[in-house]
């Protein structure tokens, strides 16, 4: 659930990585099938380590739109890291939004994986380049 973007050519600003992070999201809200999120929804909200701990049925669409604005940017040499915050928490609980968000992608011994975090970051990473002039064809 992160994605490295080469920048060896020093031309990606932080208005970029900006715009860059809101294509995540947009992405992520145009190919997620909430039917699929039904059962990992049903999961969280009956198992008890989580219903003892949520004041109120969580939706699993929430909490991953919880997740997509939480993404961090790390900066390398001639690269960046655009990842999900491993610190961030679920309003007032103690559960961390990527563990949820890796249940969702990766599932378990009861429930199919549905990877709409890796399509969606993956996707985003192969058309880095098009975002890019996307980007500064809207600037102008």
């Amino acid at each position: 659930m992160k994605i490295r973007i080469i920048d060896s050519n020093h031309k990606y600003t932080d208005e970029f990585l900006d715009f860059l992070i809101q294509k995540i999201r947009d992405k992520f809200i145009q190919e997620v099938k909430i039917k699929k999120l039904e059962p990992f929804e049903i999961y969280i909200n009956e198992l008890p380590k989580y219903k003892s701990i949520f004041k109120k049925y969580m939706p699993a669409y929430e909490i991953c739109l919880m997740a997509l604005y939480n993404i961090v940017v790390l900066k390398y040499d001639s690269s960046y890291v655009l990842k999900i915050d491993e610190i961030q928490k679920i309003p007032q609980t103690n559960i961390k939004i990527i563990e949820i968000c890796k249940l969702i992608n990766n599932g378990n011994i009861m429930l199919k994986a549905y990877p709409i975090f890796t399509d969606v970051f993956k996707y985003v990473q192969t058309h880095v380049e098009n975002y890019y002039a996307e980007y500064v064809l809207g600037e102008n």
